[in-house]
């Protein structure tokens, strides 16, 4: 794909956890919409753009996956006592 100047983005296809809940070592709780746990243990929280709301994904859409993931933030892995629930789900991540 292209962007308004020229440069091609490339895509990979991912598998995330929607809606996972996270538990802390402390016992706190947080939901998140989207977890991406990388072959390196990094837990990455984002969000699910779909492909009619992403302007700049719209060649992909000829493909089944119709969402990108976009990275907002990470989470150390020794502060995780465990992640629950969740749905598997595949999208595109943009690759950097």
């Amino acid at each position: 794909m292209k962007d308004g100047g020229g440069k091609v983005d490339t895509f990979e296809i991912i598998e995330i956890l929607e809606n996972a809940t996270i538990i802390y070592e402390d016992g706190n709780r947080a939901i998140f919409k989207a977890v991406l746990l990388t072959d390196k243990r990094e837990i990455i929280f984002g969000q699910i753009l779909t492909v009619e709301n992403a302007d700049h994904c719209k060649p992909v859409s000829s493909i089944d996956c119709n969402d990108v993931f976009r990275e907002c933030g990470g989470i150390p892995k020794d502060i995780i006592k465990s992640i629950e629930g969740g749905i598997k789900k595949t999208v595109f991540k943009k690759i950097t």
